[in-house]
């Protein structure tokens, strides 16, 4: 349901989101890569909703990079399970 003080004709049909800086965000923070990771997917699904609740109809996510396809094995890995769930 789209809230009253959006105008629906203002609302965009497709929206597209990079998917960046989530392990550097967590190194900020003392934490792990893979924690940033985590919670970039969250805030993502958040949004994901949100676009859905008031109507947008396409959501691309850009989620790869060249630096993330080089990054070593083991990190590689994390993403692909975090994409997998």
């Amino acid at each position: 349901m789209i809230p009253d003080f959006l105008n629906p004709e203002c609302i965009p049909k497709h929206i597209a989101c990079v998917m960046d800086g989530n392990g550097r965000w967590a190194e900020k923070r003392g934490l792990k890569r893979t924690d940033g990771h985590t919670a970039g997917e969250k805030a993502l699904f958040d949004v994901v909703e949100g676009a859905i609740e008031i109507g947008v109809s396409w959501f691309t996510v850009f989620a790869f990079s060249t630096e993330i396809g080089s990054a070593r094995q083991k990190r590689f890995s994390s993403y692909l399970t975090l994409m997998s769930r």
